[in-house]
């Protein structure tokens, strides 16, 4: 009969939490053995109620250590039961007043039991949180639902805690209606959960694409900058290899030094090529870690790229500028001061010569003001068109001035090597040119300069190359067959030249060949271009 009577009270404690059903089991093993001590005693137990024992039992508790009252000591041992468990538990009576609170419900709060005992929620909490427990114990009262709301709760020392409350009612032996509650602090998940919503909040809307990885390289998931700048869909790559992302402008070893630094450093950053969906090249910034078990093994590579192809882009576009002419495309003087500092530094590794041809167009003034801005540039294009033709892959041609070009011409065997591209650069140059209101002839001046003869820095060739060209016995002239100024203008006049595009017959071309260096003389000149001294004009 005893284990009736100490069950029955408790039934909506055990249908509360399960934790609370394990210590009543206890207690009813407990209770068995308790019988048999009644039986012994042949004294009757009787219970009054949980809401009168417990209280009884809080507020005297060295009273019911009597070991001649096995009711008193059964009840005692309840109440250390529930004292051990760790999730708070409370009773209140009807008026929401606590009759009973376990030793994690204190803990919780910060207040004592003794302050606590006989007093209502509104007397620790403030109003708002206090009314909505009133409300969730008469939610429970005279019904037979059990309920679990998420609520706030202060301690006292003012710190908030979020808790789960779940509550149930039931009657004690008196017929007093009772609120059963058993609290679970979620604060510490909530917090986390908080964070976990915040850091997928950052994956999904980061700028940067962002993809995770397990530790053979199979795509686990995508953010949506991922989807947008490799053009593949969050479905298209969860559970491909990160390798369909690789665009093949990369050899091997450029992986393996990436894979290494992860292994010893745990991380790896640089700029990558990779192919997006349909087959365009971009540059990524990416920066790739690894996360790593307790034992230290890999278990998931993140990911993070930003797409910079504009920047880079516009970078190389700037970088362009920087070392070319705008109007020709062909390199400026910052660039070619560069390229003749290499050339001559492998000149002198190979022992060859190096040549430097400065040209200078002769009456290009002329087809300026005859013709028009728009018609000189466009000869301007034609001349660096029809120059870098003429020379090697090796070589750099450059635009210094107004209608100044030079030509480096790397790995000469002699000056006849030099001589031999300046005759073809005199003859194209002095081609006719196409414009829009007719046929522009210009002519042109060559001076050459030989590394190491001349000089072994471009300061000093440049020099030599310059007096070279407009020195009486050291310039190359070339002229169209009229040979006076009021000719040559009328030959460039719009308005007395018919537009006709034919090309210049060889013999209307009469070359000046002389001597075309400041140190040294050119070999005899061959009849078909007879060589005569003459300064251009």
């Amino acid at each position: 009969m005893l284990k009736t009577v100490i069950f029955r009270p408790f039934d909506p404690l055990r249908e509360a939490t399960p934790i609370i059903a394990y210590g009543l089991i206890a207690a009813g093993l407990l209770g068995i053995a308790g019988i048999a001590y009644a039986r012994r005693s042949t004294r009757r137990l009787r219970f009054e109620g949980i809401s009168h024992t417990l209280s009884d039992v809080d507020r005297h508790p060295n009273s019911f250590d009597s070991a001649d009252d096995p009711e008193r000591r059964q009840n005692a041992f309840l109440k250390r039961i529930l004292n051990t468990v760790p999730q708070p538990i409370f009773v209140k009576d009807r008026q929401s007043r606590y009759v009973f609170l376990n030793d994690a419900a204190c803990e919780m709060t910060g207040y004592r039991r003794e302050d606590m005992l006989g007093r209502s929620s509104h007397t620790f909490f403030p109003k708002e949180q206090a009314d909505c427990f009133v409300a969730g114990d008469g939610e429970v009262l005279g019904s037979t639902h059990r309920t679990l709301h998420e609520e706030a709760l202060t301690d006292a020392r003012g710190e908030i805690h979020v808790i789960l409350s779940r509550k149930a009612a039931c009657t004690d032996a008196s017929g007093n209606d009772i609120v059963v509650g058993v609290i679970t602090d979620i604060t510490e998940r909530k917090r986390a959960e908080d964070m976990l919503r915040l850091s997928a909040e950052v994956f999904e809307h980061s700028a940067e694409g962002i993809l995770i990885t397990d530790n053979h390289g199979i795509i686990l998931n995508v953010n949506t900058a991922f989807t947008r700048i490799t053009g593949y869909s969050a479905a298209e790559a969860i559970g491909q290899n990160a390798r369909m992302l690789t665009s093949g402008q990369h050899k091997r070893a450029f992986f393996v030094n990436i894979f290494r630094s992860i292994r010893n450093d745990g991380s790896w950053g640089g700029e990558i090529i990779n192919r997006r969906k349909n087959g365009e090249l971009y540059v990524v910034e990416m920066s790739i870690c690894a996360v790593r078990s307790d034992d230290g093994s890999i278990r998931r590579y993140i990911g993070m790229m930003s797409d910079i192809t504009h920047r880079k882009s516009t970078e190389e576009r700037m970088r362009y500028l920087a070392q070319h002419d705008f109007l020709t495309g062909l390199a400026n003087r910052h660039l070619l001061q560069d390229r003749v500092s290499q050339a001559i530094l492998h000149a002198h590794r190979s022992r060859r010569k190096l040549g430097l041809l400065l040209l200078d167009l002769d009456g290009f003034k002329d087809v300026n003001d005859r013709f028009g801005h728009e018609a000189g540039d466009q000869v301007l294009k034609d001349v660096a068109a029809r120059l870098t033709l003429l020379v090697r892959q090796t070589d750099t041609v450059a635009r210094i001035g107004g209608d100044e070009f030079v030509a480096v011409l790397p790995g000469l065997r002699s000056w006849s090597d030099a001589e031999r591209i300046a005759r073809k650069v005199v003859y194209e140059v002095s081609r006719p040119y196409t414009v829009t209101d007719g046929l522009a002839l210009v002519g042109c001046s060559i001076g050459i300069a030989l590394y190491p003869d001349d000089g072994e820095d471009w300061t000093t060739l440049h020099r030599v190359a310059d007096r070279a060209m407009y020195r009486e016995n050291t310039a190359v002239t070339n002229e169209a067959p009229c040979t006076s100024r009021r000719e040559r203008r009328m030959l460039n006049d719009r308005r007395a030249f018919p537009v006709r595009r034919r090309p210049t017959p060889w013999h209307w071309i009469r070359t000046r060949l002389p001597v075309c260096a400041g140190t040294r003389r050119p070999e005899k000149q061959p009849r078909s271009a007879p060589a005569s001294l003459h300064r251009p004009r």
